[in-house]
């Protein structure tokens, strides 16, 4: 899907966007986008207060992304050719959620189809 643009988003709005991983899903279910209206002069319970203050810097983002596993390799490998495209334009494409970096896990993780290590135990050189 296409996402609107973060900038048309008015004060006290958030953008909150999640994985549909249902039975079923059809590649255009793969990310679902919500508007969400929250109450930014409000507090307390049920209640969402999110504070930016463009005027200080208190860290670089070099920007946003997610692990590329031995699991999520496997999964992608199983789509068809225009899931595929769908995928990677709704994570990286202009009009996706934004990524734009990877990490690739040195060792099995908790969703790896199973253990291994591309390192001896004890070799914090890595060689």
């Amino acid at each position: 899907g296409e996402y609107p643009d973060p900038g048309s988003l008015q004060s006290g709005e958030v953008m909150i966007v999640t994985s549909n991983g249902k039975s079923g899903s059809t590649s255009a279910q793969l990310m679902v986008q919500q508007i969400v209206q929250a109450d930014a002069a409000g507090s307390g319970a049920g209640k969402m207060r999110i504070t930016i203050d463009d005027t200080k810097t208190q860290q670089t983002v070099f920007g946003f992304g997610g692990a590329f596993t031995d699991a999520s390799a496997y999964m992608y490998e199983a789509l068809d050719s225009s899931t595929k495209t769908a995928f990677l334009k709704q994570y990286f494409g202009e009009k996706g959620i934004g990524y734009s970096l990877g990490r690739v896990p040195m060792n099995s993780a908790d969703f790896s189809r199973m253990d291994y290590t591309m390192t001896e135990p004890g070799d914090f050189d890595l060689k």
